[in-house]
């Protein structure tokens, strides 16, 4: 990594990581003890090899009026073993023992969940299927129209060989030379990066995809999708997938222009220094504005 790129990018700083003992292993998760007294709270689920670094930017923002607690699910950052997970449910119960942490700790405040990229498929099917009483529902960047979308003949091939060969890990860095993505590149060399992952792990992650659209269907909570208008990961269409499925008759749809995946880089737990403050406004802006309203 030259020069230019190291001093372009810095990881975001921000919280503190504590863990949770569960049947399932430790469940690492970031929160910001200044804001204890907070009359909000927001769960944050991440993507597919993210962690809870991606809450990050958010949580500075949001402090101390809302307290963000951002999980590292099983497999990532700093939860279960490193890039392997055995099964959706195995997420929903960690974010279950979160939810009850987070219940203990702010009884009397407004709980909301929050989930970007595949975060925001895990959001809507862990919510509905563990009947998850919240008070708002927010979607960044959701995958619904991205290459987590296999056809069905890819599909049925995926399943047959991670049934054969569950624990194979495949290599998830840069896959040829003068790859050019500088923040990825910044990425890759963080402690935090998990370069390999079982195909059991990748599986569950196409799962959620189709298991998350399913239950938009039944979600009637307040609902606020945040989407890049670049965004080449998950495509702009997916937004308008999850706004049209929705049951509730209170959801926004937000437009961020000139945004990519990492809506500029708030989702995102690297800071680049291109971004301006006024780019990642336009971002934190409508989350706060619509906090305040919901």
């Amino acid at each position: 990594m030259d020069a230019d790129t190291q001093s372009r990018f810095r990881d975001w700083q921000g919280g503190e990581v504590e863990f949770i003992d569960t049947a399932n292993g430790r469940v690492a998760y970031r929160y910001w003890p200044e804001a204890q007294d907070a009359s909000r709270i927001l769960i944050g689920i991440h993507g597919i090899g993210g962690n809870s670094d991606n809450y990050i930017a958010i949580g500075e923002a949001l402090k101390p009026d809302v307290a963000v607690y951002a999980i590292d699910l099983a497999g990532n950052g700093q939860s279960g073993a490193a890039g392997d997970v055995q099964s959706t449910d195995v997420h929903f119960r960690n974010l279950d023992a979160l939810w009850a942490l987070v219940q203990k700790r702010h009884a009397q405040a407004r709980h909301y969940v929050a989930g970007y990229s595949l975060g925001a498929a895990y959001a809507p099917a862990w919510i509905t299927r563990r009947r998850i009483a919240t008070a708002g529902l927010l979607l960044f960047a959701p995958p619904f129209h991205s290459a987590l979308m296999l056809s069905q003949p890819w599909s049925t091939i995926f399943a047959l060989t991670v049934k054969l060969m569950p624990m194979r890990k495949i290599y998830m860095g840069p896959r040829r030379n003068g790859y050019s993505d500088p923040r990825f590149l910044h990425g890759v060399n963080s402690d935090r990066f998990i370069s390999h992952r079982t195909l059991r792990s990748l599986k569950v992650s196409l799962d959620i995809v189709a298991i998350g659209q399913r239950a938009l269907c039944d979600i009637c909570t307040p609902t606020l999708i945040i989407h890049g208008d670049e965004d080449v990961i998950a495509r702009p269409e997916g937004a308008q997938i999850a706004f049209d499925a929705l049951a509730g008759d209170d959801k926004t749809l937000h437009w961020v222009c000139g945004a990519d995946h990492y809506l500029y880089d708030v989702l995102h737990g690297i800071k680049d220094s291109k971004i301006t403050d006024a780019q990642r406004g336009l971002v934190i802006q409508p989350v706060h504005d619509w906090l305040e309203r919901h």
